[in-house]
């Protein structure tokens, strides 16, 4: 399964940007791409493991519950 990059808009709007078929690659292009993001931009650039671009889109939609740590 590859490794999808998005770009993510204040929206909430997902925009696939690239695919990797590796974490490494996706990793490296991730970080290069939130350090050319400008100051004050609100949008997060996402790295997101999934069989195709349409079941990312699902995971990336999906609520997550937030899960309790230690210190709670």
């Amino acid at each position: 399964m590859p490794y999808y990059l998005y770009s993510i808009t204040a929206d909430k709007e997902p925009e696939l940007l690239q695919a990797f078929d590796g974490y490494r690659q996706a990793k490296q292009a991730a970080t290069a791409m939130r350090v050319e993001l400008p100051a004050g931009e609100n949008r997060l650039v996402r790295i997101i493991f999934a069989q195709d671009p349409s079941e990312a889109v699902e995971l990336l939609k999906t609520k997550r519950e937030r899960q309790p740590s230690e210190d709670d």
